[in-house]
């Protein structure tokens, strides 16, 4: 099914401060084994990754390509390990869900997540790590 998309996201630094963005787009949706599967492409002036989210058994993924590529897993309460590539480097991720939320009707639906995000080097010499707070939400409606 054709959906409409609003996506909504900020990221929390303590040294540099929140940085937030929205956007609309169209995506497509799609149920496959008791999963729901969203994609759809970012407007350039956010990224302008493909992206598709996962969602079933009590558990999100959101898997993003672009400049950078990444896979994250989000679940209430645990700590998913993950890897992100960057033209600056490769990271090992640590994510931890705080909140999560999901509703799906029969046109509609939505997705919350707070979660925090550290990041880890992979250069032993300079070994370092940010941590991150993200909140992202993200609300379809079909394209009639």
């Amino acid at each position: 099914m054709k959906v409409k998309l609003n996506v909504e996201y900020t990221t929390y630094d303590k040294k540099l401060g929140s940085e937030t963005g929205t956007f609309t787009c169209e995506g497509e949706m799609k149920e496959i084994s008791g999963k729901k599967y969203i994609r759809y492409t970012e407007p350039k002036e956010h990224g302008g990754g493909s992206v598709i989210i996962k969602e079933g058994g009590g558990k999100v993924s959101i898997s993003r390509k672009s400049e950078s590529s990444s896979h994250f897993e989000f679940e209430r309460g645990k700590v998913h390990l993950s890897r992100y590539f960057t033209p600056y480097g490769n990271f090992l991720v640590s994510v931890k869900t705080h909140i999560f939320s999901v509703r799906h009707r029969e046109c509609e639906g939505r997705i919350k997540l707070l979660y925090e995000l550290i990041f880890s080097t992979d250069d032993i010499e300079n070994v370092s790590a940010e941590k991150y707070m993200n909140d992202f939400f993200i609300r379809y409606t079909e394209i009639k």
